[in-house]
Formats: structure tokens, C-alpha cells, sequence
């Protein structure tokens, strides 16, 4: 009977079959929240999903045999009963909105059903520790810049950088290069050129910094932006390779 179960969960119909009731699983969330009138049979379809996601996963762990502990050995099998087992619990109660917020938990299937993608998610797991480092290299980069940025343009743009926290939030924006031509031009030329849109349009001492606010956005945008940044990507690169290898 285990021989029978083991080479049913590892044939090629039995894995189209799960990965067919993730798709399922997932576009049922949709059409739930999209269309009212099937946010009813979406309930009973997230059942039934459920009810065969837990079968599965009692014949993968039933293919063990004795050694059915093994099962657990394995970080995706853990996952993937953990997801199982979170997403069923609503069923036990009668919170309508907690049942919607675990049926999100199916959509967590897609990570292991897929060899690829197992593969990513591993490598940024394994990238986790080391980006640390860079993390800290990046908080440090900020906070340089914010206390030099409240030095320089606190009377110009209080409301950007009117303090360190404020500081913070508009480096932190920056380093996606979103809306920086305004952020920089308010510097450049001045905020009673170009205004803040933030909630103070003027500054109590407008001033023109010129070359001083080229120097210092475009030197912390090279250095955060590009080349800190671009660091995380090296990281999740060199460990996709490492265990590309392995």
C-alpha cells in the first residue's frame, strides 16, 4: 500500500492535479472579492479545496510509512503543511472575516509547486544574513545624509527636511527615483522658485543651493541608489549561482 501511495504523489498526473487546485484556489479568492454574487459558492469551493489539500497532504505524509517523521525533515514539506493547516482551521469557527484572511494562506502553495520558483525563494532566504550588513550600510548612508540635509535645507524645504525624521522619509523615497527632479529642483533653485508640494509650500528662508544640491543628491543617489542597491542584487545573484551549482 505505501509503494502505492509513494508512486501516486510522485507521478506527473498527481502534481498537474495540485498545482491545477492552487490555480483553483487562487483565482476562487478573486472571484469571491470581485463578484458578489459568487462570494457564496466561493465558500463553498475555498471547502472543498481545502478538504483536497488536506488529503494531499495526509497521503504525502502517509508515503513515509514508519519513517513518516522524515516527512517533516524537508522545509517546503513544512511549509506546505503549515499553509494546509492554517488555511482549514476557519472552517472550525464562524469569523467570516478571519476565513478570508486564511484562505490567502493557499496561495502560499505556489512557492513550493513550482521547482523554480523553490529555487528563488531559497536563494533569497539564503541572502537574508548576508544583506544585513548591507543594510546597515545603507542605514548609515542615511542618516549621514538626513543630519546633513537638515544642516543644509531646513529653512528652505521644512517640510522635507525640516527635521531627521523628515529627513529619513524623503532619502528613503529618493532611493527609488521617484519624483526626485521636484525634491532636487526645490534645492536647486530654491522654494520660492520651485515650491514644495508637501503641506509647507515655502520655507521660512528660501535659498538658492546651486552646486551644493547637485553634489548632494546626485553623490546619495549614486551611492544608494545605484551602487548600495545594487549590492542586495549581487547578493541574491552569487547565492542563485551557489545553488545552481549544488
Amino acid at each position: 500500500m505505501m509503494k502505492v501511495v509513494s508512486s501516486l504523489i510522485s507521478s506527473a498526473a498527481f502534481e498537474w492535479v495540485v498545482a491545477v487546485l492552487i490555480v483553483l484556489s487562487a483565482a476562487n479568492v478573486g472571484a469571491g472579492l470581485s463578484c458578489p454574487a459568487w462570494e457564496g459558492a466561493s465558500f463553498v469551493v475555498d471547502a472543498v479545496v481545502s478538504v483536497l489539500f488536506c488529503a494531499e497532504m495526509l497521503l504525502r505524509v502517509a508515503a513515509g510509512g514508519k519513517g513518516w517523521y522524515r516527512f517533516f525533515q524537508n522545509g517546503w514539506n513544512v511549509f506546505d503543511f503549515i499553509v494546509v493547516v492554517l488555511s482549514a482551521l476557519p472552517f472550525m469557527g464562524s469569523g467570516v472575516i478571519t476565513l478570508r484572511l486564511f484562505r490567502l494562506f493557499k496561495l502560499g502553495r505556489l512557492f513550493s509547486a513550482h521547482a523554480q520558483m523553490r529555487h528563488i525563494i531559497n536563494a533569497l532566504m539564503a541572502s537574508i544574513v548576508p544583506s544585513l550588513g548591507v543594510c546597515l550600510l545603507l542605514l548609515l548612508l542615511m542618516y549621514v545624509y538626513s543630519v546633513l540635509g537638515v544642516e543644509l535645507f531646513r529653512g528652505n524645504d521644512p517640510a522635507r527636511f525640516g527635521d531627521l525624521g523628515a529627513a529619513l522619509i524623503t532619502l528613503g523615497g529618493l532611493l527609488t527615483f521617484e519624483g526626485w527632479q521636484e525634491i532636487f529642483g526645490t534645492a536647486y533653485y530654491g522654494s520660492h522658485i520651485i515650491p514644495s508640494t508637501a503641506p509647507i509650500p515655502c520655507g521660512p528662508a528660501p535659498q538658492a543651493f546651486g552646486w551644493q544640491a547637485v553634489l548632494y543628491f546626485f553623490s546619495y543617489m549614486v551611492l544608494g541608489g545605484f551602487i548600495i542597491l545594487n549590492l542586495f542584487v549581487g547578493i541574491v545573484v552569487a547565492n542563485l549561482n551557489a545553488l545552481s551549482r549544488e
